[in-house]
């Protein structure tokens, strides 16, 4: 189990790092790189204090769903921008400073995961009727929070964290012109 208040610190930590790295860059390409790790810490690090909240403030009943949802809607919008653009931006920074990744590294990191990213993305109809949008039909809405469950987010939560450690990870491999 992962330790969230460490976690919490940690994460913090690492997002104002990035930030500064991020803002005192002036090379093109390092700014691409740490554009890269400053998207992951920003997600890392809010998807961090969504969970402390809802560990420290032990929200109850109807509530406990409500906070959950945002975890939802982070999760999956962040996966749907990891797949479609941070992956793909990682590979193209790897291959313009002609270093090689392996990319088996990241499909194995992911399938180590595969059922928490399975639920993860079975949540879509949730994110559609109650976390990214608010469906006119009042009962999709309800149906699709009543749905939301606190051992699965906090699984998929936990899983989530540990593959983008991986991806950050990669990432200063990128950075540092170290990768394969």
């Amino acid at each position: 189990m992962i330790d969230f208040e460490n976690t919490l610190i940690t994460a913090h930590d690492r997002l104002n790092s990035a930030y500064t790295q991020y803002e005192c860059t002036t090379d093109e390409l390092a700014r691409k790189f740490y554009e890269l790790v400053l998207q992951s810490c920003i997600f890392q690090y809010e998807i961090c204090v969504e969970m402390a909240s809802i560990i420290r403030n032990k929200p109850m009943g109807f509530s406990l769903n409500v906070a959950l949802k945002g975890l939802v809607h982070r999760l999956f919008e962040y996966n749907k921008i990891l797949e479609s653009q941070i992956i793909k931006k990682l590979l193209h920074l790897c291959s313009t400073r002609n270093i090689l990744i392996d990319r088996t590294e990241i499909k194995s990191e992911r399938k180590k995961w595969k059922s928490e990213f399975h639920k993860l993305e079975s949540w879509a109809a949730t994110r559609n009727y109650a976390t990214g949008h608010y469906d006119p039909n009042f009962e999709k809405q309800m149906m699709a929070v009543l749905n939301i469950e606190l051992t699965e987010v906090m699984d998929v939560c936990a899983a989530f964290i540990s593959f983008n450690m991986s991806i950050l990870k990669i990432l200063l491999k990128a950075g540092r012109g170290n990768c394969a």
